[in-house]
């Protein structure tokens, strides 16, 4: 996929929104921000505390996972959005 056949789109996004497409190369996981966002994410969950989650457990059953994971993206700042795409080299540093 090299995102020659999105071209269309492309354009659409870019003239109605200034959304710029970057198809990044396949297999290149430290280009890309997500990486980076599910590391945040990961470490976050690591430090919820296990008091809060048994509490919130009893209240919402078997939705736990879904819980932590709003407190958790919730929790994210726009600098660190930001950082995560400096930290992949998609956009250039302060």
């Amino acid at each position: 996929h090299t995102g020659k056949e999105n071209s269309v789109l492309q354009d659409y996004l870019w003239e109605k929104y200034a959304i710029f497409l970057l198809f990044l190369p396949a297999r290149a996981p430290e280009w890309n921000p997500m990486e980076q966002v599910w590391t945040s994410l990961v470490q976050r969950l690591r430090e919820l505390p296990v008091n809060k989650c048994r509490e919130v457990a009893k209240e919402t059953g078997p939705h736990l996972s879904a819980y932590a994971a709003i407190e958790i993206i919730s929790g994210i700042t726009y600098e660190e959005v930001k950082q995560f795409y400096r930290g992949s080299g998609l956009v250039p540093q302060d």
